[in-house]
């Protein structure tokens, strides 16, 4: 077969597509040159060989839906909507999470008031929830010492973090709001999403440092 050097070049812009998005570690780069491959691919199924390759354009077009539909949930993770009004606030001082990271976590947690005082955590008493207050300040108690604990702090995340007990007791005056995480779904939850799990263990670290 004689060699066209207009339709024969695509396949190397083709490759060219992939290799470049393989360089990139951003998913929607990445995405986005590997279906620009695609699409030359496929132009150089159809015009190349003397009758073009329907088997191997299907299954490009099959591999340009599942690209789209990944790049489509990637672009939509990143973007700030979405999120309820009452989440809006609190999204302020979770910062490092992507808009997506974001909306998972607050799906997992709840919303909650405190009606009257509040114990979240005992001392030395195994933690099934994680705390995040948002409105009021928790007296801590540790080893017969009191602290206070600001709005946009977390309450059990030593626990949390070294799976131990929690390590001091803490009540919420009446009044006071604050998101609840249970803590095994919670756990689950991060574990499945490595990216989640480093923003949320940063935002974790810091606060743990703030308190040193």
């Amino acid at each position: 077969m004689e060699f066209g050097f207009e339709t024969g070049y695509l396949v190397h812009l083709a490759m060219l597509g992939y290799v470049s998005g393989f360089l990139f570690k951003d998913q929607i780069i990445l995405r986005v040159l590997v279906l620009i491959g695609t699409f030359f691919y496929i132009a150089y199924y159809y015009a190349h060989p003397a009758e073009p390759l329907w088997g191997a354009i299907y299954a490009s077009l099959m591999i340009i839906a599942a690209n789209l539909i990944g790049l489509l949930r990637l672009v939509y993770s990143r973007l700030p909507v979405a999120i309820r009004p009452e989440h809006a606030p609190i999204r302020k001082e979770l910062p490092g999470l992507e808009p997506g990271e974001f909306r998972a976590l607050m799906r997992q947690g709840a919303l909650k008031k405190a009606e009257t005082d509040t114990v979240l955590t005992t001392a030395n008493v195994p933690l099934s929830d994680l705390y995040f207050i948002l409105e009021g300040e928790p007296m801590g108690e540790k080893d017969g010492v009191s602290f206070k604990i600001k709005p946009g702090e977390f309450v059990g995340e030593v626990g949390f973090m070294l799976g131990g007990p929690a390590s001091a007791t803490v009540t919420l005056p009446a009044g006071g709001a604050y998101m609840r995480w249970d803590t095994p779904k919670l756990r689950r939850m991060i574990n499945e999403r490595p990216q989640l799990a480093r923003a949320f263990e940063a935002l974790i670290g810091r606060d743990m440092a703030r308190k040193v």
